[in-house]
This record gives C-alpha cells, sequence and structure tokens, in this order.
C-alpha cells in the first residue's frame, strides 16, 4: 500500500470505524461505481456498515432528482439494500427552482436526460439566453467532445449582463470507464471567471448536508451530532471540503477521481482540503 503522510492515517478499509460513528454520508460516482461498473467491494462494505445499525445515505452531485437516479442505480446492481436514503444536488436544484416566481424565464444549458430537474418548477422555460432572466446549468450538451470554452461566447453577454446561473452539479468532472468527462461545475467556474454570478447546489456547500442530515435523523430517531457523521468520498473540492465545513469527519478514497493526482503530491494537494483518513477504496 502507497504511504502517506502520518498526518493523514492510511485505513485498510472503512470497518475499522464503524464503531465510532452514528451514520455514514458516502459519495456513488468513483466510490460506489464508475458509470459502467459497480464496484462488489463497496457494496459488500455498505452492506456491512448497515448490519452495524448505521444508516447510510447516498449523496450524490448528479444534476437530476433522485427517482431516476435510484433506477439507475438499480441497473448496476445498487439497491436499497445497500443504503437508506439517496440525495441529488438534483433534488436540493429542483426545490430552489419550484420557489421562483412563476414568470421567470429560464435558460437550460444541459443535455435532455437532465430534464427532471423542471419538473413541478412553474418558471417559464425559454428557448435561449438573451430571452431569459436566469441560466439553470446542468451539464454539456455533448460532454464527449465538448469544453467549458465552446459555451464562453454563447454565455458572453449574460454574464456581462449579470444573469445569474444556478449550477445543479459542481462536479467540475467524472471519469467514466476510466474517461474523464467534464460536468456543469467546469462551465460555472468559466462563468465566474467571465464576471457572472452563480448559485450552487450540491457539494460542499451546506444545503445538500442538511437535506441528508434531516433524512437521517429519522432513521436515528433523535438529530445527529455532526463529529458523528462519517463522510466517505473521493473529491477533495466537495466530499472533502464538504464535509471538513459541516464538522463531519472524512475518509478519501484514493481510487477515484485524483488516482491519477495524488502520486508523490499529496500533501499538497491535502494542504487545501484535509481528510482524517484516506483508504484506497471503499471497503470493509
Amino acid at each position: 500500500m502507497t504511504s502517506a503522510s502520518p498526518e493523514v492515517p492510511v485505513l485498510a478499509g472503512v470497518g475499522d470505524l464503524a464503531g465510532r460513528f452514528e451514520a455514514v454520508i458516502c459519495d456513488v460516482w468513483g466510490v460506489v461505481h464508475d458509470g459502467y461498473h459497480t464496484f462488489p467491494e463497496a457494496l459488500n462494505c455498505l452492506a456491512r456498515l448497515r448490519a452495524t445499525g448505521l444508516p447510510v445515505a447516498l449523496v450524490s452531485n448528479t444534476p437530476r432528482p433522485h427517482d431516476p437516479i435510484l433506477d439507475q442505480l438499480a441497473g448496476l446492481g445498487v439497491d436499497p439494500q445497500y443504503f437508506d436514503e439517496l440525495v441529488t444536488a438534483g433534488d436540493v436544484a429542483r426545490a430552489a427552482l419550484r420557489e421562483l416566481p412563476a414568470d421567470r424565464r429560464c435558460y437550460h444549458i444541459g443535455p435532455a436526460r437532465d430534464l427532471p430537474l423542471f419538473e413541478g418548477v412553474t418558471a417559464i422555460r425559454v428557448d435561449s439566453a438573451a430571452a431569459a432572466d436566469l441560466i439553470v446549468c446542468s451539464g454539456f450538451a455533448d460532454e464527449e467532445r465538448e469544453t467549458a470554452e465552446d459555451y464562453r461566447a454563447h454565455l458572453a453577454p449574460a454574464a456581462a449582463a449579470g444573469l445569474p446561473l444556478y449550477c445543479a452539479n459542481p462536479d467540475l468532472g467524472v471519469f467514466e470507464g476510466g474517461k474523464f468527462l467534464p460536468c456543469a461545475g467546469s462551465i460555472a467556474k468559466l462563468y465566474e471567471e467571465m464576471g457572472g454570478p452563480v448559485r450552487y447546489f450540491g457539494k460542499p456547500y451546506p444545503a445538500i448536508y442538511e437535506w441528508t442530515l434531516a433524512r437521517l435523523a429519522t432513521h436515528r430517531g433523535n438529530p445527529l451530532q455532526r463529529h458523528r457523521v462519517l463522510a466517505i468520498g473521493d473529491g477533495l473540492a466537495t466530499d472533502v471540503a464538504g464535509a471538513r465545513a459541516q464538522g463531519m469527519p472524512v475518509v478519501l478514497i484514493t481510487s477515484g477521481l485524483h488516482r491519477d493526482e495524488l502520486a508523490g503530491v499529496r500533501d499538497k494537494l491535502f494542504a487545501k482540503a484535509r481528510p482524517d483518513w484516506i483508504c484506497e477504496r471503499l471497503w470493509w
């Protein structure tokens, strides 16, 4: 096993921590599956965590609300025997969109598969940023070929006019079956650099943790103490930084998003967001 700074202990398995906590918040993409394949050792670990009496919430930065993600997970073999709750950035973003006035005009950037984000939203969807009061970004129209730069000219007038952009997935990118694909967060980051205001939904921002803790508390029968909720994830800027801000101990899974970056530069990366433990994979 690769050595790490003594300040960040290496776990043989997450089971070593099970007796210390009241609940678990676990990332999905890169930890439980890679978009194509589920990791059997991760499912075994989730099942064993639940068997110890710990409720488990899967928390994802996907821009889609949880219902279609439940179907996606089931197709990958991740059924409810492995978790108690599923909360997504799309859930939180959709709740905010539902609060908009009915005459608010929204322009959507993202693929058609993300349209469940607008279910129950009374605001008007328009076909161009020029006609909009608000931009909602859930991802790329073609994540296989596009980069954020492809949207610069399209977004420049909106940024200059100060149109707010709602980002329904703060992730900059994910590995899908070994290939890196950009996410909505990379467009939002560009928009901010252009001077446009952005509101983010999902990790590391507080609302998704509030949603998740409220749901986990129903399984415990009492409010949770944050220092007794274990967070697990593979993203420093999202999973680790978000958990830290909430006062939650966190395990960084090193075989996920940062698997190529971590070799030889862990201390430099951890200066920005330092996990409490690292583990190669989510396993018991």
